[in-house]
């Protein structure tokens, strides 16, 4: 009875601070529940490109020509951007999200603490097992044996393996004969013909990774913005002190815990736009921008 006792305790303990993935997990249901995350993500998202386009905009008429370091120090601009949108959306929704994670933690409080009955009840199977354990059992079974005769026996292969291999050598020296003077010579027309479609398929490719960089980036963001906003919000939350219930971070935790979350797919975007910039660039000289590019091209295909 002693040890269940401090056990209890010890339960009741962990209820007053209950863990910190716990209060994410349940204020990630409510948020879902009660707000729009996905879609604010979405707007905080439209933003950030907005914020990313404007700095290429003038980073190019400040004199940097190059596409590639122009797009690179554009994209890490607008994920500075974003960085201070989570902070301004955290700072507007405090009352809110404190509000919910106040409830969350009444709830697992209550609902973890233990009541007197079940501590009564828990003490009388406690009692019960003590009693058990000092009689003496004694457990004997009877087993099952069985015996199994051999009397199967395994079975001829239907093919005979020698004359498949036989029929397989026959049939590859048959196939290995005739046409390699023919297929040297158009494998050397189809390489010279693929490096003319290369060049050609330079542009779509360059512009395609460029889009799907940007899509498969965003549809991440916005599909995990339950849980990130989730984690921000406990992170911010003790970072101010508003919980004595669990112990306090430090301030710049959330910030942590952002950069955390998000600078992967930021960090992969960023790179494959600054090398489609690259592979754009050098495919049409003297542009430095993606429509005088186009414009290039198109000049070019008209001419020729």
């Amino acid at each position: 009875m002693t040890n269940f006792k401090k056990t209890s305790k010890k339960t009741s303990n962990m209820a007053n601070k209950p863990s910190r993935s716990h209060l994410v997990s349940s204020l990630k249901s409510r948020i879902e529940k009660d707000g729009y995350p996905r879609l604010q993500m979405m707007l905080m998202v439209l933003m950030t490109g907005l914020i990313g386009f404007l700095s290429s905009f003038i980073l190019l008429h400040s004199g940097m020509k190059t596409m590639w370091l122009r797009y690179l120090c554009a994209f890490g601009i607008a994920y500075i951007g974003f960085i201070g949108l989570l902070r301004v959306w955290l700072v507007t929704q405090r009352e809110h999200v404190a509000d919910v994670a106040e409830a969350v933690l009444d709830i697992a409080y209550h609902s973890s603490r233990p009541s007197s009955s079940s501590i009564s009840s828990s003490g009388d199977a406690i009692a019960s097992m003590n009693q058990l354990s000092g009689q003496d059992g004694d457990f004997s079974g009877a087993g099952a044996s069985a015996s199994f005769d051999d009397t199967g026996s395994v079975s001829e292969p239907l093919i005979d393996l020698s004359e498949a291999g036989n029929a397989a050598s026959n049939g590859s020296s048959y196939g290995s004969g005739g046409g390699s003077s023919g297929s040297s010579s158009s494998g050397i027309g189809d390489t010279l013909s693929g490096v003319g479609d290369a060049d050609d398929l330079v542009i779509p490719l360059a512009i395609a990774a460029f889009v799907l960089a940007l899509l498969l980036s965003t549809l991440y963001v916005v599909y995990s913005a339950p849980m990130l906003l989730a984690e921000l919000s406990v992170d911010f939350l003790l970072a101010t002190g508003l919980y004595r219930r669990l112990k306090k971070i430090p301030e710049t935790a959330w910030l942590g815990t952002a950069i955390k979350k998000t600078i992967w797919p930021f960090l992969i975007t960023a790179l494959v736009i600054s090398a489609s910039g690259w592979v754009l660039q050098n495919s049409a000289p003297g542009a430095n921008t993606l429509s005088e590019v186009l414009t290039y091209h198109e000049a070019h295909q008209d001419a020729d």
